[in-house]
């Protein structure tokens, strides 16, 4: 999976380098991406502190606004999930979690 600066993801054959699977349009920038365990979901970060989740499965964001930093506008710079991939932990460009 990648994600890129137009909030497009893209999931990407690793040995050809090629999409092997349809895009999915968030539409925000992408700045970081966690799965969870399962594989069933993404956790996307972007560039102004949101967090979206998206179901793998479906392929389609289910959560847009899963969770917002309203006050400062710090990119996500890295998430993980739970090891029952319940919970989504972010990090922001500004050090807070």
């Amino acid at each position: 999976m990648t994600g890129t600066k137009s909030g497009t993801l893209r999931f990407l054959h690793v040995r050809k380098g090629t999409a092997f699977r349809p895009c999915l349009e968030i539409g925000r920038p992408i700045t970081s991406l966690a799965a969870s365990p399962d594989q069933r979901w993404l956790a996307v970060g972007d560039a102004d502190g949101g967090v979206a989740i998206a179901d793998l499965e479906e392929e389609r964001e289910v959560l847009a606004k899963a969770f917002r930093r309203d006050a400062v506008n710090s990119a996500v710079t890295e998430m993980t999930f739970n090891p029952r991939g319940q919970i989504v932990v972010a990090a922001f460009q500004d050090g807070a979690v």
